[in-house]
C-alpha cells in the first residue's frame, strides 16, 4: 500500500523590503504550512452508526462531502484492482492514520481504509477496538489471535461491524521481544459488506497420528502411533496454525476442499496436506543429510471446542 507523505515547500526568501518585513513572511508562511501539515480530528460521520448503515458505497453524496477536501492522491497508486483519489490524515487516540479514499475498477464501489504511520504503545490495540466500540456499538465479532511467551509475545486483535451495507474491520497488532514493546499495524477499513469478508472464528482440530519411518538412519524402526497433532485453522487470514497460534509452516494452498503447507531449510523439507473433506492429513519430512531418509505421518482430523483443550 502506498500512503501520501505530507510535503513542506522550501521557504522562499524575499530581499530588499526589509529584515521585518522577511521575518513577517517567513512566520506567515511557516504558520500556514505547519496548520496544513496538522492531522484531521478523526471525521464525525465514520462513527455515526446511522449514516454508515445508510450508505450504499456508489456514489454516495455523503462519502463525497466527507473527503472533498482531502487532498488527491498524486503518489504511485499500488494497486491493480482499484484506484486512490484522495488522502489525508487523521489521528486516533494520539496516533496519525493515513485515511485513502478508493474506488474499485470493477463495480465502481468505494472504500475508505485507515493505516498507522507512527508507532504507538501496548496499550492502544485493545483500546483502539474500545473506541471504535464506544461510537459503533458491540461489534459482531471479536477475535483475539494474541500469543504469550516468556520473553517474546504477540498482540493481534481484529474486530467486524456490520452495519447496513457497510462493514467496518478492525485489525491492530504489535509484538514484544526481551520485554521491549514494538508496534506493529493498525487498520481500519470501511467497505461494502460484499467488497470485505466478515471475520470468522478460529477453527480448532485434534489429529490422530501414526509414523512411519524409513532410511538407514532409522532402520528397524517400526510404524507407531504418535501424539496427537492439533492444529488451529485461521479462516481470516487463510493459514494454518500451531496450539500457541504461531504459524504452522507456510500455508501453500487454502480452499474450501484442501489446505497445503510446506517448509525448507537446509536440514530438510517438509510438506502437509489436509482434506478438508474427509479430515485426513499427511505429513512428510525429508533429511537433506540422510538422502532417502524419511518421516511419514498420516491420521484423521476432527474438529473440537476450543474452550475444552486451549
Amino acid at each position: 500500500m502506498n500512503f501520501r507523505e505530507s510535503h513542506f515547500r522550501e521557504p522562499i526568501l524575499v530581499f530588499g523590503y526589509g529584515h521585518h518585513l522577511v521575518a513577517v513572511i517567513c512566520c506567515v508562511f511557516l504558520a500556514a504550512s505547519f496548520a496544513l501539515a496538522q492531522p484531521k480530528l478523526f471525521p464525525q460521520a465514520l462513527s455515526d452508526p446511522k449514516f454508515l448503515s445508510n450508505l450504499t458505497w456508489k456514489s454516495d453524496k455523503g462519502i463525497e462531502a466527507l473527503v472533498k477536501d482531502w487532498p488527491p492522491y498524486t503518489e504511485d497508486q499500488g494497486f491493480d484492482d482499484k484506484t486512490v483519489l484522495s488522502s489525508t490524515e487523521i489521528t486516533i487516540l494520539g496516533t496519525t492514520f493515513a485515511a485513502e479514499y478508493r474506488v474499485f475498477k470493477e463495480d465502481s464501489l468505494s472504500e475508505i481504509v485507515l493505516v498507522d504511520k507512527s508507532a504507538f504503545s501496548e496499550k492502544f490495540c485493545p483500546s483502539f477496538i474500545d473506541w471504535v466500540t464506544e461510537r459503533l456499538g458491540k461489534p459482531n465479532k471479536v477475535l483475539d489471535r494474541s500469543i504469550f511467551g516468556k520473553t517474546n509475545s504477540l498482540n493481534d486483535f481484529a474486530a467486524d461491524w456490520l452495519l447496513g451495507q457497510t462493514r467496518v474491520q478492525l485489525n491492530c497488532f504489535g509484538t514484544t521481544r526481551d520485554g521491549k514493546y514494538i508496534s506493529g499495524s493498525a487498520i481500519l477499513a470501511y467497505r461494502h459488506k460484499d467488497r470485505l469478508k466478515a471475520l470468522e472464528d478460529l477453527i480448532y482440530i485434534e489429529c490422530s497420528s501414526t509414523i512411519r519411518y524409513t532410511g538407514s538412519l532409522f532402520a528397524g524402526r517400526p510404524t507407531e502411533d504418535g501424539a496427537p497433532l492439533t492444529l488451529i485453522i485461521d479462516p481470516n487470514s487463510e493459514r494454518l496454525l500451531r496450539r500457541d497460534k504461531s504459524s504452522f509452516l507456510e500455508t501453500t494452498k487454502y480452499t474450501d476442499e484442501a489446505i497445503l503447507a510446506s517448509e525448507e531449510n537446509e536440514k530438510g523439507k517438509q510438506d502437509f496436506q489436509l482434506d478438508r473433506v474427509t479430515g485426513n492429513y499427511q505429513l512428510n519430512l525429508r533429511l537433506k543429510r540422510y538422502p532417502g531418509t524419511a518421516m511419514t505421518q498420516w491420521g484423521k482430523c476432527t474438529r473440537i471446542d476450543a474452550a475444552k483443550r486451549f
